[in-house]
């Protein structure tokens, strides 16, 4: 726990938890639109090691496709009637 000086003197209109892309990305914007913003990270440094909740792995990828092309294929043909 690092207490922030003077944080207990401030308000703030949001505070944001994680200074991952998503939470950097939202603070930046709402910071732009006027906005008081308290970004919080419990890292020293962010963006190391390269670790976020919007990355998909390419084996993720590669078997959601192909459940999709399953899927979608099983659709076609039951729609035009026919039966494998």
């Amino acid at each position: 726990y690092t207490k922030i000086q003077g944080a207990n003197k401030m308000a703030f209109d949001v505070i944001i938890a994680g200074a991952g892309p998503a939470g950097q990305s939202c603070a930046s914007r709402l910071a732009s639109e006027g906005f008081n913003v308290l970004l919080i990270e419990r890292k020293p440094k962010t963006g190391y090691p390269v670790c976020c909740g919007e990355a998909v792995s390419e084996k993720s990828l590669k078997l959601f496709l192909e459940a999709r092309r399953k899927k979608t294929s099983a659709q076609n043909n039951v729609q035009n009637g026919y039966k494998r």
